[in-house]
């Protein structure tokens, strides 16, 4: 497998997406009935404490509470109730990278969506089921669900929602191939971002430009725009996109063989990862850099950067991390002169 093609298959795992749906509706579980007053208390006291768990990064203790609350408006056979409580796990499942679970409760909330009467919430569902959709693979399924979750956010006149969409929505167009489409969805979205003032959806919008850019070859448009990125990230303080920005500059280097330069950044990429418990890109980091290491024949070096990711990518349900590490071990190992080794980290 060629240094190009190995660098692409990371470089797509990098692209920044935003979960749908930051917590501002408190007011949502008022408009609640349930049968009894004691009920009611209670599952309104469950929702919003997840409310608060989770807007204090306390992600396990907001689902908790969330499904506490779900499961309390459903013995109530309370529809609105009990949609709210999915939605918000939804969110929550997507935050924490739990792709399956989140499936498992959006799907059954945007079934009854209809019935709540409430497309704000509906378009957030949709966004963050488009995204569980893409980190799974199902990529079809990702760019019909950000479609019609972008057409919702238009007729509410969302452009801060449409904006997250279209991040997304590019992301998923980014894991076909389709770049054409991507960099348009990009594009859209750096412009909305520029326009309301987002200086986070303008950080993530210039890194994506800056991973499509190097993606098709366009190397020093993807240098300027991904240290724009960095430099805006590191500005208001937004560590994730120091993270990627780092990355995708550390890959670009590699693709132009200056191994030198790569190492550094791919290097500040790991530290940062490290510091936010970001497993993704902790693994993409540690893959990245046994792959400038295989390059400058420090195959054991590589190795063991290789074997670190291996063990992230089995703890993460994301097979198609899991895919490319295995290749790029038994490229590495092919490399080494390995080759039964190789052979078997295939099987």
């Amino acid at each position: 497998m060629s240094l190009w093609c190995r660098l692409v298959a990371i470089a797509i795992c990098l692209s920044c997406s935003l979960p749908m749906g930051v917590i501002a509706v408190v007011a949502q579980s008022a408009t609640i009935v349930l049968a009894s007053e004691q009920e009611q208390n209670a599952a309104e006291q469950a929702l919003n404490q997840g409310m608060q768990q989770f807007q204090a990064n306390q992600f396990a203790a907001a689902i908790a509470s969330w499904q506490t609350a779900q499961k309390l408006y459903q013995q109530a056979q309370n529809q609105t109730g009990a949609g709210t409580a999915l939605f918000y796990l939804g969110m929550a499942y997507v935050t924490t990278n739990r792709y399956r679970d989140a499936i498992s409760v959006l799907e059954p909330y945007l079934a009854i969506a209809p019935a709540l009467k409430n497309p704000q919430q509906e378009a957030q569902a949709l966004g963050n089921l488009g995204i569980a959709y893409k980190e799974l693979g199902r990529y079809g399924q990702a760019i019909s669900t950000h479609q019609q979750a972008g057409k919702l956010m238009r007729s509410l006149s969302d452009s801060a929602g449409l904006g997250k969409v279209l991040t997304n929505l590019g992301n998923a167009f980014e894991s076909v191939g389709d770049y054409s489409k991507a960099t348009i969805a990009y594009q859209q979205s750096l412009k909305i971002a520029q326009q309301l003032g987002d200086r986070i959806g303008e950080s993530v919008a210039l890194g994506n430009l800056g991973a499509i850019y190097a993606t098709v070859g366009n190397d020093q448009e993807a240098i300027s725009t991904l240290q724009t990125s960095l430099k805006l990230a590191q500005a208001i303080q937004y560590p994730s996109g120091q993270t990627s920005a780092l990355l995708n500059l550390g890959s670009t280097y590699h693709a132009l063989r200056k191994l030198d330069q790569a190492i550094p950044f791919y290097e500040k990429s790991l530290e940062l990862a490290r510091q936010l418990g970001d497993r993704h890109h902790e693994a993409d980091a540690l893959g990245s850099l046994g792959l400038v290491y295989e390059d400058k024949k420090d195959f054991a070096k590589a190795l063991d950067y290789h074997r670190q990711r291996m063990e992230i990518v089995r703890s993460l349900d994301d097979p198609e991390a899991q895919a490319i590490a295995l290749n790029n071990q038994a490229h590495t190992l092919l490399a080494a002169g390995k080759l039964a080794e190789a052979e078997a980290n295939l099987r």
